[in-house]
């Protein structure tokens, strides 16, 4: 079924779910699901009954309700409303009328008097016939609404319980239950049996609901607001994020929906309470003595007063911190209030708390006119937050400031720096075009200019990035380290353009302007993106520049990418093959991004850390990690960082075999990337489209998607993995099509720059290589010597697909060799590696290759040795003639016995007779 829940991870609550209709098709078995209001309960128990159905359960479903509370047998007549009349007419006859009166009406069925222990007989009568066709689920959801008759019946039902039934019920934990009856009750009801307690959604969790409900992902700054707010609860999650849609943004306020259930809870409380849990609700961290001062209360007078509310079940004691029992409730408590009650308690806040930051914003929320003392407050607590990392609280903040008569150029930018490195693009970018809107040349112009290529080139428009930049640099001659900014930020554009050699011209330019200024942090960016750049270029890893950048580098600046020049050695040690060091470095460069990067970094990294695990064979790893980048990159709505996560999804996809997901993101992210005029990111993708083909073997379809890269193939670029990784399947495919002259040209390449740079997958993919060219040439002695050298390079990197795929080509050769038991060996571990991986594909690539082998076997050992005698002469080109006079046999024989072998060598004529005489031929080692 479709709900609003429909691919959200519920793993415990599902499990058991899959575990009560296991043992119910065995016995009776109970299941009890707790949680709040909205948790998901219901939907739960909706797909339960939808995945019962599928198994051949007969599902019957109650939904407790509080206007039936008064109407008695209400559950059990929802039970009993799809049972067939035939199930009750061959009931006793009082049992009959107590069913019958709860399906009708208690006062029109005539007869004996039934009460509750008849109707649970006359129940249990049904179930038993109903179970003896098939299982049955009983499925009963907000049993803490259930009317008395209806517990009644189904506590005596559960005691009496007996083949393959399941009952499956829900409680809402939060529902008002003075003393208990209902949780107590369904505690006895489901006795020893396991109980769920539904649990809060995590961010990610929110956001999948809000994705799926919606129809689109919100920022993530907004998600993690609604789920802040919402308390992970799925139902209030929703309100809160439509009600973002059709506003745009929300602060104090709640929706109309969600605002009535908190004023409902807190209808009766007088001022005083009131007061005292608006300053509760305002406060980040309220005490009894933090409220006691902003209320003007004496403390005991506060607890008092927190006593007297105890019922509702609104606020709780912690010590002497006080806690709401639900986020929602603070803020619905803010939002009830009256403007000016709220301005005063800020007011009052703001000279109680101590930290800049929280009085900032108590200044800021209290204030309605331009004050400089504020607004100086804002700027000082928008710079400590963001200098904790909480860059969405400092957007906030200075949004605050752009309301209060603090509407500058510098303010709007500095607000569009913190929500672009947040996550929010769209009003980042709005606060840029509306400051340059009108705003003279100069440093400050350059300065949004700057800013805005930063957000163009991550969003959609790295044509407009480039050129933003390129105006900013101009607009910046008389501001040198605002220039060196612009130039390093247009070399990053320009390489996500594929323009490389500009790039490298553009780094080695800015390195020079940082130099000159002795600026060691901006000198660290140039570095670490020459590096990369010139890597690209075919360079090598430039150790001492690496070096160099690693120890420039400022942790707190906030550089992205390929500009940290610990993200960059990260990334080199991942392209030179010692990928245990480059995940430790990632995990280490995305724990500093949390802290003071931005959410395209974030998005980045999980890329870089998917892609770490795609080549050490961890798929499960990798799937989460480019899983964790899409989410993000939704939340962004940015085309690029979308275009490079929907890649590394694609790539798990194709190891995994589920080629239509792999082929559905790799044109994706094809499309988008050619959209924003990212050419260098369409190479990917498409390797992952040529890399599906060559593994069901359309050799001829991954060569026309790869023929575009190899015109473009220019040694000494592109050839290390990064930037490479299509050559294997290209030397494979050109191989397979006998274009041995192209493959001989990548071979070589890898070959000869493997060595040069001592790259262990450049010599193990190369080696492979020219042992796949030797055999196609038919020197089979060679390509095992050429196998054998690319085995022992693979002993240096930790890649175990590329080490299988290598056994698996050795394998084929060795068979061809004649060298049976090597060729088994060879090809079970290839075997056994591939399916150990996860890769569907190969592991059957694998098996054929075992089954030819044991065929072959089988083959050769039919053959009688007259038919050896005879096949072996017509291998060597001898008619049927001659080698009848040769064995001085009939002609006759000659054919009969030839077509005999054609048959036990499953081949149709002479052609194919040498090829597999040489295949079967003994060994000594067979």
């Amino acid at each position: 079924m479709s709900n609003v829940w429909e691919g959200i991870a519920r793993g415990a609550e599902g499990h058991a779910v899959a575990e009560l209709l296991s043992c119910a098709q065995h016995g009776p078995a109970v299941l009890l699901v707790e949680g709040e209001a909205g948790i998901g309960k219901t939907t739960l128990l909706l797909e339960a009954a939808d995945r019962a159905r599928a198994l051949g359960f007969a599902v019957l479903t109650a939904h407790g309700s509080p206007a039936e509370l008064g109407y008695a047998y209400a559950a059990v007549a929802d039970l009993l409303s799809g049972i067939d009349d035939a199930l009750t007419d061959v009931l006793p006859l009082r049992q009959r009328l107590a069913l019958e009166r709860v399906r009708w009406d208690q006062h029109v069925v005539e007869g004996p008097a039934t009460d509750e222990r008849t109707t649970a007989a006359a129940f249990l009568h049904v179930l038993e016939h109903l179970s003896n066709r098939a299982p049955v689920l009983l499925a009963v959801d907000d049993g803490q609404w259930l009317d008395p008759s209806s517990r009644l019946v189904l506590g005596l039902v559960r005691q009496r319980l007996a083949g393959s039934v399941a009952l499956l019920l829900t409680l809402r934990i939060d529902e008002h239950d003075p003393d208990g009856a209902a949780r107590k009750f369904f505690s006895e009801l489901a006795a020893a049996g396991p109980r769920v307690r539904m649990r809060p959604l995590d961010v990610g969790g929110v956001n999948d609901v809000i994705a799926a409900r919606l129809g689109r992902p919100l920022p993530r700054p907004v998600v993690t607001r609604i789920h802040r707010v919402s308390g992970g609860n799925p139902l209030f999650a929703l309100e809160l994020a439509r009600a973002e849609l059709h506003t745009s943004r929300w602060t104090t306020g709640v929706p109309d929906g969600l605002a009535a259930l908190v004023r409902d809870r807190l209808r009766d409380i007088g001022d005083e309470e009131q007061r005292v849990l608006l300053a509760v609700a305002c406060a980040a961290e309220p005490t009894v003595e933090m409220v006691s001062r902003t209320v003007d209360l004496p403390a005991d007078r506060v607890l008092a007063v927190l006593d007297s509310v105890a019922d509702l079940g609104v606020v709780a004691l912690a010590g002497n911190r006080i806690r709401f029992s639900h986020p929602l409730f603070a803020t619905g408590v803010a939002a009830n209030a009256l403007p000016a009650h709220r301005r005063a308690i800020h007011r009052a806040l703001a000279e109680t708390v101590h930290e800049p930051e929280l009085r900032a914003r108590h200044l800021a929320l209290a204030a309605t006119t331009n004050d400089e003392t504020t607004l100086t407050a804002i700027d000082l607590g928008a710079d400590v937050l963001a200098a904790r990392g909480a860059l969405a609280a400092a957007a906030d903040l200075i949004e605050l400031a752009l309301t209060r008569g603090g509407d500058t150029p510098m303010r709007r930018i500095r607000a569009a720096e913190l929500h672009f490195r947040s996550g929010s693009i769209p009003p980042a970018r709005a606060h840029l075009l509306s400051t340059l809107d009108g705003l003279q040349p100069g440093v400050v112009r350059g300065l949004a200019l700057a800013h805005l290529g930063a957000v163009m080139a991550y969003a959609d428009d790295l044509t407009g990035a480039i050129n933003a930049l390129s105006e900013a640099a101009d607009e910046a001659a008389d501001a040198p380290a605002l220039r060196l900014v612009c130039e390093i930020r247009l070399a990053l554009a320009l390489a996500i353009a594929g323009r490389m050699t500009e790039t490298v011209e553009r780094a080695q330019r800015a390195i020079t302007l940082a130099e000159g200024l002795e600026a060691p942090g901006l000198h660290s960016q140039a570095l670490a993106l020459w590096v990369t750049a010139a890597f690209i270029q075919g360079q090598g890893v430039h150790d001492h520049a690496l070096r160099e950048a690693v120890q420039l580098e400022d942790p707190n600046s906030g550089a992205t990418t390929f500009l940290r020049a610990g993200a960059v050695q990260a990334v080199m040690s991942a392209y030179i093959g010692d990928l245990e060091t480059a995940e430790a470095q990632l995990q280490a460069v995305k724990h500093s991004m949390s802290t003071v990067g931005n959410e395209i970094d974030l998005v980045w990294v999980d890329n870089r850390l998917a892609a770490v695990a795609i080549w050490s064979g961890r798929y499960d790893a990798a799937e989460e990690w480019a899983r964790a980048a899409v989410q993000r990159a939704e939340q962004l709505d940015a085309r690029l960082s979308l275009a490079t996560a929907w890649t590394k999804r694609a790539t798990v996809a194709a190891y995994r075999g589920r080629d239509r997901e792999a082929r559905t993101d790799a044109m994706a992210a094809i499309d988008t990337a050619r959209a924003i005029g990212a050419l260098r990111q369409v190479k990917e993708p498409t390797r992952v489209l040529a890399f599906l083909e060559v593994s069901r073997g359309n050799y001829a379809a991954a060569l026309t998607l790869l023929t575009p890269l190899l015109e473009e193939f220019d040694p000494p670029r592109e050839l290390e993995i990064e930037g490479g990784e299509h050559l294997p399947d290209a030397v494979e495919a050109l191989i397979a099509l006998r274009d041995l002259t192209q493959a001989q040209k990548v071979v070589d390449a890898l070959e000869q720059h493997g060595l040069e740079r001592d790259r262990p997958w450049m010599r193990s993919v190369g080696a492979r290589g020219r042992g796949a060219l030797l055999a196609a040439r038919g020197d089979l002695a060679a390509a095992h010597e050429a196998l054998d050298e690319a085995m022992v390079h693979h002993q240096r990197l930790a890649m175990p697909f590329e080490r299988a795929r290598t056994q698996l080509l050795l394998g084929q050769l060795q068979r061809r060799r004649r060298r049976r038991r090597d060729a088994a060996a060879t090809l079970t571990s290839a075997l056994e590696t591939f399916d150990e991986l996860g890769t569907p594909i190969w592991v059957e690539r694998a098996r054929t290759e075992l089954k030819r082998l044991e065929a072959t076997r089988s083959h050769g050992q039919q053959l009688t040795p007259a038919e050896r005698r005879i096949a072996g002469l017509a291998a060597r080109g001898l008619s049927n003639r001659e080698i009848a006079a040769e064995l001085f046999l009939a002609e006759k024989t000659i054919d009969s016995t030839l077509t005999s072998v054609y048959r036990k060598l499953a081949i149709r004529s002479r052609a194919g007779l040498a090829a597999a005489l040489n295949r079967i031929a003994e060994q000594p080692n067979s």
